[in-house]
């Protein structure tokens, strides 16, 4: 079983429950009232991306919730390009590493 109602199969729940579920569920999560129009525009298809492929914020999740958002939605490489330039986005690339960000996103992206 997983910790949310939203990660399973079957989930008896509306897009904007789950997405409350998730945002309430993990801290830290940048708030897209604090984000310029384009980068927040990103960062709730990239919410909704978790809630829809029932995503955790492990690294090789997110990285999962960032290609499906750029190539699984009409946003596109320029609008991720925005968030990855914001200090914010930079900060937790920083902590979690590029290198490691780069290869997640490169063994996610090849099993997709």
């Amino acid at each position: 079983m997983q910790p949310f109602s939203y990660q399973e199969q079957e989930a008896p729940l509306s897009l904007q429950a789950g997405l409350e579920e998730y945002r309430a569920g993990f801290t830290g999560l940048l708030d897209e009232s604090e984000l310029p129009s384009r980068a927040a525009r990103f960062f709730r298809a990239h919410d909704i991306c978790h809630v829809v492929f029932g995503c955790d914020t492990s690294v090789s999740q997110e990285a999962m919730a960032d290609t499906w958002s750029v190539f699984g939605t009409s946003l596109g490489f320029g609008v991720y390009l925005d968030y990855l330039r914001l200090p914010q986005a930079n900060n937790i690339f920083r902590q979690v590493g590029y290198g490691r960000t780069a290869w997640e996103t490169l063994r996610v992206s090849s099993r997709s």
